[in-house]
């Protein structure tokens, strides 16, 4: 595969979870990856790959609208993995976690694809994948999560046509179940019912989401743009036959 070589890749979220997968296989394959996460310590603790580490927090307008400053050079990759849950019922849902989440997860992604597309434009090049969720398409007890991801599907939509003339893909990948460190606290049988419900039967990998955002990033894909990619076993296609 090509495409990623010594070129610069920012990955927020990075310190865990699928930003971490993430940042490691764009490493293995010769990206200089920056890694970016509030928490420091775990970041350089568990991406030692990274060629930069940053501690960012992507709702704070003005520091990432600086993080250019901070690069090596114009990113040319940019894969926007830092999110967060805050699960309520509708009704117990307060304006505090709603805003909480869409600012994260929706505001956050813009802001840092705003702060580095300049540079991506002056080279004519760019990759951007964000981070939806097979969620989007709805789940009980997560009206802000899966409204700040259907957010981020429409903004990759629009923003491919805004950039494609510059060279710049922007897609979206929406993992279903996935194995981490949230879904292994799930207690096992209600975990193994949302198992039940996937087509080819096991949870997902963070291999397995990394392999996908690895496409988009590279030359391979680069007739792929504006499209949302759901990574979730068949979850989103319907229920399996039993």
């Amino acid at each position: 595969m090509t495409g990623v070589q010594n070129k610069i890749a920012v990955v927020t979220g990075a310190a865990r979870g699928l930003g971490q997968a993430i940042a490691r296989r764009l490493a293995a394959d010769g990206a200089r990856v920056i890694g970016i996460d509030m928490d420091l310590d775990v970041l350089k603790a568990e991406l030692p790959e990274a060629e930069l580490h940053v501690s960012l927090d992507v709702t704070d307008a003005a520091a990432v609208a600086a993080l250019p400053e901070h690069l090596p050079g114009d990113a040319a990759i940019l894969v926007n993995c830092a999110g967060i849950t805050g699960d309520a019922m509708i009704y117990k849902m307060t304006r505090e976690l709603y805003r909480k989440v869409l600012n994260i997860n929706l505001v956050g992604t813009h802001q840092v694809t705003e702060a580095l597309v300049a540079g991506m434009k002056r080279q004519r090049y760019g990759r951007i994948v964000h981070f939806s969720s097979r969620a989007y398409l709805g789940n009980v007890g997560q009206a802000n999560y899966a409204a700040s991801k259907g957010a981020v599907v429409g903004m990759a939509k629009a923003q491919a046509l805004r950039y494609g003339p510059f060279g710049i893909t922007v897609n979206a990948i929406a993992p279903g179940l996935i194995r981490t460190r949230l879904t292994d606290a799930i207690p096992p049988d209600i975990r193994q019912g949302f198992i039940n419900a996937i087509p080819i039967g096991r949870i997902g990998e963070p291999d397995d989401i990394a392999a996908a955002t690895r496409f988009l990033c590279g030359t391979e894909a680069e007739f792929v743009n504006g499209q949302t990619l759901l990574v979730c076993g068949g979850r989103s296609v319907g229920a399996p036959l039993k």
